[in-house]
């Protein structure tokens, strides 16, 4: 499930222009760090919300302030 939703992160960033390092050791650092802005990330959950078929609740948004919180959000969606 850990890679569907890395490949859906990729596809979005590519498909939105978003410049992500997919590499492991970026994951933890904020997305502000890695050049991910809140309108870039709101922009890019929105699309991998529609890859994968599921919405982040609201309320979860200010949360995701990571590629590993974004993945962490995205498997507790997917195994409801």
């Amino acid at each position: 499930m850990r890679k569907q939703i890395i490949d859906a992160i990729k596809e979005v960033a590519a498909e939105q222009n978003i410049n992500i390092p997919m590499f492991e050791s970026n994951f933890s650092k904020p997305l502000k760090e890695i050049g991910i802005d809140s309108i870039s990330s709101i922009s890019m959950i929105v699309g991998i919300e529609q890859k994968l078929g599921v919405r982040v609740p609201d309320d979860h948004l200010p949360k995701i302030t990571s590629v590993n919180l974004l993945i962490e959000e995205f498997q507790k969606l997917l195994k409801k």
